[in-house]
């Protein structure tokens, strides 16, 4: 049924640079493991959903097809809505910031962003028919990606200290 098997995705993991495996396991980390310590709370429950969704869809497609960068397609599908959710929850002021509960959804929206810049070029390459496995060493310049990820995470900081300043206004406001 399956080309590949667990231990052979793993070897192809492993052959990867040191940074990408860290990174894979950051993300299993801040999105699968700490959000059993806020489960009770709506937010992190989306985010539980999430990685298991991608975990549920990832594991077929790499033992099917091995890492290649159709991986990248469920994050896609998953992360963008997460981000902008998990965003607006911050900027809302639904989710109080700062807090170790705000904190962490900081860190699991900026972890999922640059995930996705990732997977953005991942998915375009796959979909354009690059069918190897995925490849971080022949990746765009390295100061390009790294001026992508910092625009990205200082849009997203701005957008959620520009919604706070606007509800902390708004607060004011009212009680004038």
């Amino acid at each position: 049924m399956f080309e590949y098997s667990l231990i052979e995705v793993q070897q192809q993991l492993a052959s990867q640079p040191d940074a990408l495996v860290y990174w894979v396991r950051w993300l299993g980390i801040i999105n699968l493991w700490t959000a059993f310590f806020f489960i009770r709370r709506r937010q992190a429950q989306w985010v539980l959903a999430s990685i298991v969704f991608i975990m549920a869809t990832n594991i077929p497609l790499a033992l099917t097809f091995g890492l290649v960068k159709v991986v990248s397609i469920p994050h896609l599908m998953v992360w963008i809505p997460l981000i902008v959710y998990l965003a607006n929850e911050l900027r809302s002021g639904r989710v109080k910031h700062p807090s170790i509960f705000g904190t962490w959804i900081g860190l699991v929206a900026a972890t999922d962003l640059v995930s996705v810049i990732f997977d953005i070029r991942d998915s375009a390459e796959y979909l354009m028919g690059d069918t190897g496995l995925v490849d971080v060493t022949t990746a765009n310049p390295p100061f390009v990606i790294f001026a992508i990820i910092l625009a990205s995470l200082v849009a997203l900081i701005f957008y959620v200290r520009d919604g706070a300043t606007l509800q902390q206004g708004e607060n004011h406001a009212r009680k004038a």
